[in-house]
């Protein structure tokens, strides 16, 4: 966690499958599920990402994600510092 330009950095790094590029931009979609998903006998909805990005977009923050296919995926949100 870091600041940086008024805001709050998180991330979270996981070590899984990672997220093929030509889908990454519907990562966020609700229900999506990357094709490669079901390589780790996966069984979620593909909510938890859009009920994530929904919370952060609410409250004024940005979600993005740097994934590389078979090394795992860092996700990253960003809220604004409020009332210091």
């Amino acid at each position: 966690m870091h600041l940086e330009d008024g805001q709050v950095v998180t991330s979270v790094r996981d070590y899984g499958v990672g997220i093929p590029d030509d889908q990454q931009a519907r990562i966020f979609e609700r229900f999506f599920r990357a094709r490669n998903a079901d390589e780790q006998n996966s069984r979620g909805l593909g909510l938890g990402l859009y009920i994530a990005h929904g919370i952060v977009s609410r409250l004024g923050g940005r979600m993005w994600l740097h994934s590389t296919e078979g090394e795992g995926s860092t996700f990253y949100f960003a809220l604004p510092v409020v009332g210091t």
